[in-house]
């Protein structure tokens, strides 16, 4: 008697595994499906909605990062900033709103208007 010969496919997720067992000829291509399923279970750890938030919020911070290293470098490159200007951390500038309600009524520097 000859024995079957078989494939077992999986497909592991976050979430679940699927399987398949199918059966192959003697040049191992499959030619029936003897069974098949998948396992569905919580996966350990955090949930898929906090990866997901936590994913967002990095992606939200890196882009404002780039937001604001552009324009640094475009006050640096029309000449209105000098290198070391522009990146060095104003601790007096770190408040926007500040500075948004004092252009209202005076002329704000091109070191306070890139802190804005």
């Amino acid at each position: 008697m000859e024995e079957n010969k078989y494939i077992l496919g999986l497909d592991p997720g976050v979430g679940s595994v699927g399987w398949a067992c199918m059966l192959v000829d003697e040049n191992n291509e499959p030619y029936r499906i003897l069974d098949l399923g998948s396992r569905i279970f919580e996966p350990q750890g955090e949930s898929m909605e906090d990866r997901r938030i936590a994913r967002g919020t990095r992606r939200v911070l890196r882009r404002r990062k780039a937001r604001v290293s552009r324009t640094r470098n475009l006050f640096v490159r029309f000449g209105y900033l000098s290198k070391e200007e522009a990146w060095k951390v104003h601790a007096e500038l770190s408040d926007p709103y500040t500075l948004r309600l004092k252009g209202k009524k005076d002329p704000l520097t091109m070191l306070e208007l890139e802190a804005i």
